[in-house]
């Protein structure tokens, strides 16, 4: 069961390190991305932290380089990588069912033509 807002900010999430490896949890859908393009396909999977990535926006959270285990790099958000959006239940699986009971509800907006 996910946690509530004031539980995942209980939790102690140290820095993300460079060289660092995390457990990718995708918040985006990507529903209009080619499949084989689509960061929720590393959802659950460890990636390697490469650099911070920086961002025009001061109000982000931090923004990473990371490198999957096929060799795949891109961008991750630091809430994607410390575990907040696993303990929310706000990420999305790789079939486009979203949080810890693969809720189906967001399958609706998936392209049929991938």
């Amino acid at each position: 069961m996910p946690m509530t807002n004031e539980q995942a900010r209980s939790v102690k999430r140290p820095p993300i390190a460079i060289g660092g490896v995390y457990t990718f949890y995708a918040e985006m859908q990507e529903e209009y991305v080619p499949a084989d393009k689509r960061m929720r396909r590393f959802t659950g999977q460890s990636v390697t932290v490469l650099r911070t990535v920086d961002t025009e926006d001061p109000d982000c959270s931090p923004l990473y380089a990371v490198r999957a285990i096929d060799g795949t790099e891109f961008d991750a958000w630091e809430e994607e990588l410390n575990g907040w959006d696993r303990d929310l239940g706000q990420f999305f699986w790789t079939d486009g069912t979203y949080g810890p009971n693969h809720d189906r509800t967001f399958l609706a907006n998936e392209r049929g033509d991938d």
